[in-house]
C-alpha cells in the first residue's frame, strides 16, 4: 500500500514541492492555510507536505490526524480569487496550475529537540510512521546534539531555525556522515521575511549550509503562515543562486532532492522488504543516495575495464590460428609460394652453387 501511494506521488519527474507547510488549528488559521495552498497552487507547484509541529517528548496524541484539503474549495479560490484579487493585487500575476498535472499532498511531523532525551525518544517512538515525512529541528545550542542527530538520527529531514544567528559549526565530518545516510537539510525561506536581523541571519546561515554540503542534499520550503511570504519556485532558484549554488543543484532543491527524499521515506517507514541485487552501472540519479556518488564513479570505471578487456581479448583470438584449421577445413589451408631453385644439370660447370670448379674456369 505504501509502494502504491508514493508510486502515484512520484509519477510525475520535474515536479515542484513544497514540503512545509505549516498546519494551525482554528477557523483563521484554516483560512490561511487555504489562502497559502491556493497561491501555492498558482504559482506552479505540484505538491505539498501539510506540517505538523511537537515539541519536546512525543506523545501517543500527536498521532497524524491531518486530512487532505478539499481540492474543489481549492479550484473554487483561485477562480475567486483570480476575479476579486487579492490584498497587494497578487492574482495580478495571473498565473494558474499546468493542466495535465495532479496536486498531490502528503503529511509530515516536525519534532523540536531540546535535549538527548528528546532525541531518543525519536528513535524509539512508533509515532513517525504514522506520517510520510519526519523532520527534526535541533533548538539546543549544543554541537554534540547536532553532531548526534547527524550519525544517528533515523528520519529524513535536518531543519535549522534561520531567523536566529546560528551557533553551530557545519563540521564536514558531521555533514558528509548525514549525506551518506540519505539525510536531507531544509532551508525555510519565508523567515528572511519577517525583519533585517532575520534576514541577515538567513543570508549567514544559509551560505554556511552551502558551503559545507557543497549544494547536495539540499531542500528548500516556504514554511509560511502567510501568504505574503509565498514565493515561486523560479525566484527560489534564483534566491539560491545568490546564496553561491550553481543553478542545476538549486532547481534540484524543488523537484529531484525532494523526490529522492519521498524515496528514502518510503524505505524508512516499510518494515518488511525484498533485497534487489542490482549492479552499480543500474542505479538511477534518484537512488545515488543509497551507495554514494563515488560508489557509482567505481562502478561505471570498472564497467568499461571490463569492457576494454574483453575487447582485446576478441581482437587476441582473431589474430591468434587454431591448429585444427587446416584439418577441419582442407579448402581454407593455402600454400604458401616456394622460391625458384636452380637445375645444377644444366650448367656442369659448377659443382655447387657458388662454387666453381677446379678443372674448369668459369667462362
Amino acid at each position: 500500500e505504501i509502494h502504491r501511494k508514493f508510486n502515484n506521488v512520484l509519477s510525475i519527474q520535474g515536479m515542484f514541492w513544497d514540503l512545509n507547510v505549516p498546519v494551525v488549528s482554528g477557523n483563521t488559521c484554516e483560512k490561511r492555510l487555504y489562502d497559502v495552498v491556493s497561491l501555492l497552487i498558482k504559482f506552479g507547484y505540484n505538491g505539498i507536505a501539510l506540517n505538523n509541529i511537537c515539541d519536546g517528548i512525543i506523545k501517543p496524541s500527536d498521532m497524524c490526524s491531518l486530512k487532505p484539503l478539499d481540492i474543489e474549495a481549492l479550484k473554487h479560490k483561485i477562480t475567486e480569487d483570480s476575479e476579486t484579487g487579492l490584498e497587494n493585487g497578487i492574482s495580478t500575476l495571473r498565473l494558474e496550475p499546468s493542466p495535465n498535472t495532479s496536486f498531490k499532498q502528503l503529511n509530515r511531523l516536525t519534532i523540536n529537540i531540546q535535549s538527548s532525551e528528546h532525541l531518543q525518544a525519536v528513535m524509539t517512538s512508533n509515532v513517525p510512521q504514522s506520517y510520510d515525512i519526519l523532520a527534526v529541528e535541533v533548538q539546543s545550542t549544543e554541537q554534540e546534539l547536532f553532531d548526534k542527530a547527524c550519525a544517528t538520527l533515523e528520519a529524513d529531514i535536518i531543519t535549522i531555525d534561520l531567523a536566529k544567528r546560528y551557533v553551530y559549526h557545519f563540521k564536514k565530518a558531521s555533514i558528509e556522515l548525514a549525506t551518506k545516510r540519505g539525510l536531507f537539510f531544509e532551508i525555510t525561506y519565508s523567515v528572511a521575511f519577517e525583519d533585517d536581523k532575520a534576514c541577515r541571519h538567513f543570508f549567514q546561515a544559509t551560505r554556511a549550509l552551502v558551503e559545507a554540503t557543497k549544494g547536495k542534499n539540499i531542500i528548500v520550503s516556504s514554511r509560511s503562515h502567510d501568504y505574503m511570504h509565498v514565493r515561486g519556485p523560479y525566484d527560489i532558484i534564483n534566491l539560491m543562486t545568490v546564496l553561491g549554488m550553481p543553478t542545476d543543484k538549486a532547481h534540484k532543491t524543488l523537484t529531484s532532492n525532494c523526490e529522492s527524499l519521498l524515496l528514502r521515506a518510503q524505505t524508512r517507514k516499510t518494515h518488511r522488504g525484498a533485497l534487489k541485487v542490482t549492479p552499480l552501472s543500474g542505479i538511477t540519479p534518484t537512488e545515488i543516495w543509497k551507495v554514494g556518488e563515488k560508489a557509482v564513479s567505481v562502478g561505471n570505471q570498472k564497467k568499461e575495464e571490463k569492457a576494454n578487456e574483453n575487447t582485446k581479448n576478441r581482437k587476441g583470438k582473431r589474430k591468434e590460428a587454431t591448429p585444427h584449421d587446416s584439418a577441419l577445413n582442407p579448402e581454407k589451408t593455402r600454400t604458401q609460394p616456394q622460391p625458384p631453385v636452380a637445375n645444377i644439370d644444366r650448367f656442369p660447370e659448377f659443382i655447387s652453387i657458388g662454387e666453381p670448379s677446379r678443372d674448369n674456369k668459369v667462362p
